[in-house]
């Protein structure tokens, strides 16, 4: 790999970077904003969803794919980046100059406790602390009182090995499989089983899947679905 591709692929699978922390999308040859991550420079000063991003840096950025943005606006923390922004129902456009920072994109994005005790958690992929984060969110919302889980695995990606095995142990029973690793050779082919008791165990799952979500989560989905632990939906 060469450095900047091995940059990227550890920021995908650690969630941290230095920037500012603003999620776009490249439509109609602009950058629209999707959110600010709580927290970071962008949120402070007031970017939000559906502004569109129409100079990084005095330069246009009509035409600029998703990752070319992302890069623009991403470097060293503490050095600057200038935004210039188009807001909709505002004249004129607004200009913003915001000081990069180390960001940690977080792998359980929206949480929240719905109707009738029905807990909700979107895990958008498996970094480095994709586990911790999910049990963190689920503890939560049980002590809110949530009596079920709805745990959204839409669009998510995948991540690493260790994140999927990690969090499918949350919620199965000790010894039981997770996944098999089949190689060319002996010595890398074994089967992944649970390590200790599940968290929660009297809480009933539901996974919502669709055709985004590869990888670590259909490992999850899977194993899940194998165990009778959650009902698959998607």
């Amino acid at each position: 790999l060469t450095p900047d591709r091995v940059k990227r692929l550890t920021e995908s699978t650690t969630g941290n970077y230095a920037g500012v922390g603003l999620r776009a999308v490249a439509t109609d040859a602009w950058l629209v904003v999707v959110d600010a991550l709580p927290g970071t420079p962008a949120e402070r000063a007031g970017l939000r969803a559906g502004d569109r991003v129409v100079e990084i840096d005095g330069e246009s950025t009509r035409g600029l794919t998703q990752d070319e943005a992302a890069k623009r606006m991403r470097g060293a923390a503490g050095t600057r980046v200038r935004l210039v922004v188009e807001r909709p129902g505002v004249d004129g456009r607004i200009p913003f100059t915001l000081a990069r920072e180390a960001v940690h994109v977080k792998a359980t994005r929206n949480v929240a406790l719905l109707r009738d005790g029905v807990g909700y958690v979107s895990l958008v992929n498996f970094s480095g602390s994709s586990g911790d984060e999910l049990r963190i969110a689920v503890d939560s919302l049980r002590r809110l009182g949530a009596t079920s889980l709805v745990l959204d695995l839409r669009g998510n990606p995948g991540g690493l090995l260790d994140q999927g095995v990690s969090i499918a142990d949350l919620f199965l029973d000790a010894g039981q499989p997770i996944v098999r690793i089949e190689g060319r050779t002996p010595e890398t082919k074994h089967l992944v089983t649970d390590r200790g008791a599940q968290q929660w165990p009297t809480l009933p799952v539901v996974l919502l899947v669709n055709e985004g979500s590869a990888s670590a989560a259909e490992i999850v989905a899977g194993a899940l679905q194998d165990h009778d632990r959650a009902v698959v939906v998607g």
